[in-house]
């Protein structure tokens, strides 16, 4: 069964499951928990319905290991799209970042390794990478974007925080992703350090130790989405695509979407040259780590775990999608100059597209839209991640025909 398939099975048992059901119960990992339901704040467990959501996957997580994982990686699907995963506060992430044991998950990391199929952890063979010293070709460029990525973390910005704690979580978290990053490259000599790879090593240990995210981050860098930084041989593309063939297929397949999906929006954009390459590329290099909101990053992820990460497609898509009206007063306002409009867009896509970003409200117009395309171009969505030679076929070809693109233009 696809997951599209599974997700439309999934839906229709979610809307069973109480007759007084409204349609804001029916969104994604909505579970009715958090008093404050805005993103980025504690919240408080009611009732202790958190512990007892808790409780229920530490029961599947422990099942996984004696009994069928298959049957308990669907269990963990289907819970966290009906409940969610409780939001860790920054106070827990923080702790975990500052951590010393070398092995520690939070619930989060438990289920995100689970889903990985991760169930050895070898502590010896990092601490051996570790030995071994810098990756020298990539060294300086490895820094530059740690450093960069280091400060726009909300964690090192929070009012609260001492300066004497900012600084010491800015060095753990430095020293951390200087060493998951290096023993990477060293492991993998064939792939140089690319854009949104070092954005992803810091989400990651907000939620495990430093040596559980290097195995979750070599798991998801070579296999889960290994065309978004790869090795790449071909003269046939520019040199910024090649090594990132997979993000810039995910680009042109949001574009696509928007222009089977809503053809007004696609023309608007197209007039003011401003293509998924342009504003979506960040989004989807960094795993939607660009938010640089760990609180609203990981409602994503956890989506993306349960339904798998091809789902950053339909999830830019979205994005950009709930912001059409506001788009088109842009056009209407600059309808006459098209480089102004882009201007304007460029910054647009740096202010509101991100920051005002409702990770539920993103999902279910995600969910929603995948339900309206064909099953071929499902497959591609799908298949992107891995499949390099699709990617270069993606890559290569125009994104609308000129049939099509003298029909829009009437």
């Amino acid at each position: 069964m696809s997951i599209l398939s599974w997700f439309q099975g999934i839906s229709l048992f979610s809307n069973s499951q109480s007759d007084n059901s409204t349609d804001n119960n029916n969104k994604f990992g909505n579970n009715n928990l958090l008093v404050n339901n805005t993103v980025g704040n504690n919240y408080t467990d009611v009732n202790g319905e958190n512990e007892l959501l808790k409780d229920r996957y530490n029961i599947i997580l422990k099942q996984a290991t004696v009994s069928d994982p298959s049957r308990c990686i669907n269990r963990l699907r289907e819970l966290i799209v009906l409940k969610g995963i409780p939001l860790d506060s920054f106070e827990q992430q923080e702790r975990i970042v500052l951590s010393t044991e070398p092995i520690s998950c939070s619930l989060r990391g438990k289920i995100w390794k689970a889903f990985l199929r991760i169930k050895h952890i070898d502590g010896e063979h990092y601490i051996h990478l570790v030995e071994k010293g810098s990756h020298a070709e990539e060294y300086g460029g490895l820094m530059k974007d740690i450093d960069r990525t280091l400060s726009f973390f909300p964690h090192l910005k929070r009012k609260e925080l001492s300066k004497e704690r900012k600084d010491k979580l800015q060095e753990v978290l430095y020293k951390k992703m200087k060493r998951i990053i290096n023993c990477f490259l060293l492991t993998h000599g064939y792939i140089s350090f690319k854009q949104g790879m070092s954005t992803i090593c810091t989400f990651l240990l907000f939620y495990m130790s430093e040596v559980d995210a290097y195995f979750t981050y070599e798991r998801l860098l070579t296999r889960v989405f290994p065309t978004y930084v790869h090795h790449s041989e071909s003269d046939d593309l520019e040199k910024e695509v090649k090594g990132i063939e997979g993000v810039y297929a995910a680009c042109i397949l949001v574009d696509r979407m928007i222009l089977n999906l809503d053809g007004e929006l696609f023309k608007c954009l197209q007039k003011a040259n401003f293509p998924a390459r342009i504003w979506g590329f960040p989004l989807i290099s960094s795993i939607m780590c660009h938010l640089f909101d760990s609180q609203k990053v990981v409602i994503f992820w956890d989506f993306f775990f349960a339904l798998g990460f091809h789902m950053i497609v339909p999830v830019v898509y979205s994005i950009i999608k709930l912001k059409r009206n506001e788009i088109f007063k842009l056009e209407k306002e600059y309808k006459d100059d098209p480089i102004q409009l882009q201007a304007k867009l460029i910054g647009f896509s740096h202010t509101k597209l991100v920051s005002e970003t409702d990770p539920f409200e993103v999902i279910t117009e995600a969910c929603n839209s995948i339900t309206k395309i064909t099953s071929d171009f499902y497959k591609d969505i799908e298949d992107h991640l891995e499949d390099i030679d699709l990617c270069l076929r993606i890559c290569s070809q125009p994104i609308i025909s000129k049939e099509k693109n003298v029909k829009l233009r009437k």
